[in-house]
């Protein structure tokens, strides 16, 4: 893994950056580019003059920042995989491929609604481990009770895209078991709704394309894919796709189907 002195010794000069947040701007935007294998610079639109910060790839799954989203691809080069430099995908080391072959596979998840209701994150990640310490308002009591019972049976998409694994079977829309019939389905729906999308820019093919591509790698490699437009207002679309068995993020999870 790269250190902060080789991140900031990389030559980003050419660098190709593109808008990074989750709709349409009016005062500025995030933007990211990829700068080497497993190394990225994250901007500021606002603040163009303002060197842009560096990150690994790991530090940005960390903070929920998925490249692939942004239709950034996130696979190294083959030089950079031999040298051991990128994790095992399957997040068990020791596992032999073969095995990881036969029991992974993948489950697509899709919600679209109103944005206010989306945006009710009170709902969308799990409670604390903990509850309330004795003596806590009777408020804060009740909301940890009314958390605790609705994240795991709510539909609406919980902030980190592993948590869909602890809803209901009933919100899987498909399984597959090969990568790239999930990133098919993902498409798919892409081409579906993008009509609908609010930014012209994302109803562009070769974005969407990009979009496909970048799901198609990261799900071989084991990881999972999330994407989220604006709609005509006020309403979003949450599109996911979850490797499971074991989900690389929180292989504890168990899978919900099968």
């Amino acid at each position: 893994m790269l250190n902060g002195t080789d991140l900031y010794g990389l030559d980003i000069d050419g660098a190709s950056f593109v808008k990074a947040c989750g709709g349409p701007c009016t005062e500025g935007c995030v933007t990211l580019a990829r700068i080497g294998d497993g190394a990225w610079a994250l901007g500021d639109s606002k603040r163009p003059d303002a060197q842009p910060l560096r990150f690994t790839t790991e530090e940005l799954d960390a903070a929920g920042i998925d490249p692939a989203r942004f239709g950034l691809n996130v696979r190294s080069s083959p030089s950079a995989s031999r040298a051991g430099s990128i994790p095992r995908p399957w997040g068990r080391p020791g596992w032999h491929s073969s095995k990881r072959e036969r029991l992974v596979h993948h489950h697509g998840h899709l919600w679209a609604g109103p944005k206010e209701r989306f945006d009710n994150e009170a709902l969308r990640r799990p409670p604390h481990p903990e509850p309330p310490p004795a003596g806590s308002r009777p408020e804060l009591i009740q909301r940890y009770r009314e958390v605790s019972a609705e994240f795991p049976t709510v539909d609406l998409p919980p902030l980190e895209t592993a948590y869909w694994l602890v809803k209901p079977r009933s919100l899987v829309r498909a399984t597959w078991d090969e990568a790239k019939e999930a990133a098919a389905w993902l498409g798919e729906r892409l081409a579906e709704y993008a009509p609908r999308f609010a930014s012209e820019p994302e109803r562009d093919t070769t974005h969407l394309t990009l979009l496909v591509n970048s799901a198609d790698e990261r799900l071989r490699e084991g990881g999972d894919v999330s994407h989220g437009f604006y709609l005509e207002r006020p309403s979003y679309l949450s599109l996911a796709v979850v490797t499971c068995s074991p989900n690389r993020s929180m292989p504890e999870l168990a899978c919900p189907v099968r």
